[in-house]
């Protein structure tokens, strides 16, 4: 292969979809890694080696950033002639051009949300004169629709991490107003169980445990170990969107004790008033209903489940006005419950 003296662009095309743009950084590993042998030009392997770490950087930047407009995102940021966002770092020598899809227009950097990219162009440039390009289609998380469960509208929200989340909790519409807005702090779940009216704060209780995934409307009293209101105890209840009794909208899912860890570190969480402030899922100090006679701290803290079991009891995401955790609970408690896209 002749070495380029006049810029040529040759766009090595790669149409990866159904990619969410959490994991998105696989796109830098596949875009280059079997070009090397085709390609004799030593300026050609550096210019898509410069491509390539465009891709690279702008992907680290967007999945840190997901609900940040594309000015906030430490690089260099302007619009070119098509209305396309352009992000550059000249000491590197990539230009990365970004679209929300292939037709786009009017796509400029100070009204844009990361989470909203569609399509990434990275050009590599050697010395001025070779210049190879990488193009990556990517499909990012669609969120901001409503969605319906058990009569309840809810409304989605792109939060911190990159993912969609519903904008409020079960058993509400209401998307709060504070971190104590009491209309806002919905049902109360004992975990695994649908939504079978026992999640209503004012359910009747009894003490007898359930052999069964659907043991009607009642609140179960539970204060023997292992504290659970099924026994023999079941662990795959709400294991993803097909768990048996998914309290969740359809393609929704309770979120793992992984994705509560990665919202509490993306949104900075450190206890009641920046799990309302910091973060867009707006998390309410809604209590909890106690596991051993059904009575109810309603305000005070937060405590939201998670899918994940641990050992004989299930992980949730505990807050108070000092600290955060997430650590095992009885499932006979009756905690919020929040939903995520899957």
């Amino acid at each position: 292969m002749q070495k380029t003296h006049k810029a040529s662009v040759l766009v090595v095309t790669l149409v990866i979809m159904g990619i969410i743009l959490t994991s998105a950084m696989s796109i830098s590993l596949i875009s280059i890694k079997e070009r090397k042998a085709s390609i004799g030009s030593n300026k050609s392997n550096q210019a898509y080696q410069i491509a390539d770490s465009g891709i690279e950087k702008v992907m680290d930047a967007l999945i840190s950033n997901p609900t940040k407009n594309l000015n906030s995102l430490g690089l260099s940021c302007s619009a070119n002639a098509a209305g396309h966002a352009v992000l550059t770092n000249a000491s590197v020598g990539y230009t990365v051009e970004l679209k929300k899809s292939v037709e786009a227009s009017a796509t400029t950097c100070a009204s844009t949300k990361s989470s909203e990219i569609t399509r990434i162009k990275s050009i590599g440039t050697v010395a001025g004169q070779s210049q190879r390009a990488i193009e990556a289609a990517v499909n990012t998380v669609a969120c901001g629709e409503t969605v319906s469960k058990d009569s309840v509208d809810y409304s989605t929200v792109l939060a911190e991490d990159g993912k969609c989340w519903l904008a409020s909790n079960l058993g509400t519409s209401v998307i709060a107003g504070s971190s104590t807005d009491s209309a806002a702090y919905g049902w109360l779940f004992q975990w695994g169980r649908s939504a079978d009216d026992h999640q209503k704060t004012n359910s009747t209780t009894t003490t007898t445990l359930s052999n069964s995934d659907t043991p009607g409307s009642n609140f179960i009293i539970a204060s023997a170990a292992p504290k659970d209101w099924r026994s023999p105890q079941k662990d795959n209840l709400w294991q993803g969107v097909d768990g048996t009794n998914n309290p969740c909208p359809s393609g929704f899912r309770l979120p793992t004790k992984i994705d509560w860890d990665n919202l509490i570190s993306m949104a900075n969480i450190t206890k009641d008033t920046t799990a309302f402030s910091s973060s867009t899922l707006k998390l309410t100090v809604a209590g909890y209903r106690s596991y051993s006679d059904g009575s109810g701290l309603l305000s005070g803290t937060g405590n939201y489940w998670s899918s994940s079991v641990d050992g004989g009891g299930a992980s949730e995401f505990g807050f108070d006005s000092s600290s955060v955790s997430v650590g095992a609970a009885s499932r006979a408690y009756g905690f919020s419950v929040r939903c995520i896209k899957n």
